[in-house]
């Protein structure tokens, strides 16, 4: 009786329903997102036909059959995960236990989102290569880059760094301290017909690099600043709560005149209302001139954006004088 009234064919449906504009754009969505489409405690991303079931309560472990069974029915899946984000005793992971439920290939495919292409491996870790939830800000950032100079920090798989040469930017410059990751990021350039230029992709330490940048006086007409809430390399142990203004008050001094600063968190301890005084403090304090700001949360797929842990974005888009 507790699996026929938990998993409901009808809320998937109607979950299924809400996202048919951005199936118009794209091939990669949140398919189901916790409470906002009724299932607290689940959620389900779609990578073309490659499916990411993550578990954040543990009573959705009874269903797991019926819901594969659902997504077969339904999409005629190739490879479907299941990831636990929390253990035995409730505390939440940051390296989910995980188990193939259902394969036909591997566990990479490429999907496509708003003409762009991007190498996926939902087995990689617990992200599978591509930030849905910031679809949105790669678009509006991509708007205003042409034949300027990007500085992608946090660079990740290099979506970022996608938009913007497909967009005309004369340079972008993809950070992150992971070589892994940055090779992946130029795979997904090549996807895209877009050169690959060494210099263009550093592993370096992003606090590193922008002193780097304040000491050589370069540069950057854009600076996208989207770090992990929480990170370790090497020993080191990154923040966000202890970095982030800081890291704001480097990115803003390395911009020319005339520019926009992306800045996002996905950590659900820092509001939108907190990332904008930590920008504004930073923007008062090295005198420039706001001329506009717009605050984002996560893409519309991501129902309820902010209303629960696992499902937060705070993205403020700065243009300076």
């Amino acid at each position: 009786i507790m699996s026929a009234s938990l998993f409901q064919p009808k809320l998937f449906d109607q979950a299924f329903g809400k996202r048919q504009e951005v199936i118009k754009v794209t091939n990669a969505f949140r398919l189901i997102n916790g409470k906002g489409d009724f299932c607290s405690g689940l959620t389900i991303d779609q990578y073309d036909r490659h499916f990411v079931i993550q578990l954040f309560d543990g009573k959705w472990e009874k269903v797991l059959c019926e819901i594969v069974q659902y997504i077969d029915d339904k999409f005629h899946p190739q490879y479907i995960i299941a990831k636990w984000r929390i253990s035995k005793n409730g505390r939440s992971l940051d390296v989910p236990q995980v188990k193939v439920l259902f394969q036909q290939t591997d566990s990479k495919t490429v999907v496509i989102e708003n003409g762009l292409k991007f190498q996926i491996d939902v087995h990689d870790a617990v992200n599978a290569g591509l930030f849905l939830d910031m679809r949105d800000n790669r678009q509006r950032v991509a708007r205003f880059v042409k034949d300027r100079s990007v500085l992608n920090t946090f660079a990740y798989t290099c979506s970022f760094g996608v938009y913007c040469k497909a967009a005309g930017a004369r340079e972008v410059v993809n950070i992150d301290i992971s070589k892994k990751v940055l090779e992946k990021g130029k795979a997904n350039y090549q996807l895209n017909n877009l050169e690959v230029k060494p210099q263009e992709f550093l592993v370096r330490d992003t606090e590193d690099y922008l002193r780097w940048c304040l000491k050589k006086e370069k540069k950057f007409d854009c600076i996208i600043l989207d770090p992990p809430s929480f990170s370790r390399h090497e020993g080191r142990v990154f923040s966000i709560q202890k970095k982030l203004p800081q890291l704001i008050e480097m990115a803003i001094e390395s911009l020319a005149p005339q520019v926009q600063v992306l800045i996002a968190t996905n950590c659900s301890s820092i509001s939108i209302h907190q990332l904008k005084e930590y920008a504004m403090d930073k923007i008062q304090k090295l005198k420039y001139r706001v001329k506009q700001i717009e605050s984002y949360h996560q893409a519309r797929d991501y129902t309820e954006s902010g209303t629960m842990k696992e499902s937060h974005l705070a993205a403020l888009l700065v243009s300076l004088n």
